[in-house]
């Protein structure tokens, strides 16, 4: 995979204080590099929002099972969709089979079912999330933007 991150003037923060330069990265970059071992759904949902106007790359081994479903929302309505599809199909194929009460229930319910998958669809915009979860925990944080690099010791999770 070719670097994603043209090269341009260059600034890093590291150590206890980083964290305070995390939101800053995410408004001004183009494009986000995110190795963290922990993201919780209030930065998944951030991130989310975020890759509707940038490519996200993150690397992660422990994100919330919630947050997780957050970052993937495109994938998993693209899947629906896709069974939703096949199931339109095999109603009219048991509308030409003249199975009629069977091909009409199933045809509502798909019907149904696409139609909330496509208001879905459109509601989930266009998201650039690329996210690889390793098999091996993922101990570094490290944030890198275009032009802003940061490593320390804060996750993508807030304090409760």
């Amino acid at each position: 995979m070719q670097w994603p991150f043209r090269r341009a003037q260059y600034e890093a923060h590291s150590g206890s204080d980083s964290y305070k330069y995390i939101d800053y990265l995410f408004r001004k970059s183009a494009k986000l590099l995110i190795i963290s071992p922990y993201i919780d759904e209030y930065y998944a949902r951030k991130l989310r929002k975020l890759s509707n106007k940038k490519k996200v790359y993150i690397i992660s081994s422990s994100v919330d099972k919630n947050a997780k479903a957050i970052l993937l929302v495109k994938h998993i309505v693209n899947g629906l969709f896709v069974v939703s599809s096949a199931t339109w199909l095999i109603a009219v194929l048991l509308m030409v089979l003249d199975l009629e009460l069977a091909s009409l229930s199933l045809a509502t319910i798909s019907l149904v079912l696409s139609v909330w998958l496509a208001i879905k669809f459109v509601s989930s915009g266009k998201s650039r999330v690329i996210f690889k979860a390793p098999r091996k925990f993922v101990h570094i944080k490290l944030y890198v933007g275009d032009s802003l690099a940061i490593q320390g010791s804060a996750n993508l999770t807030r304090p409760l």
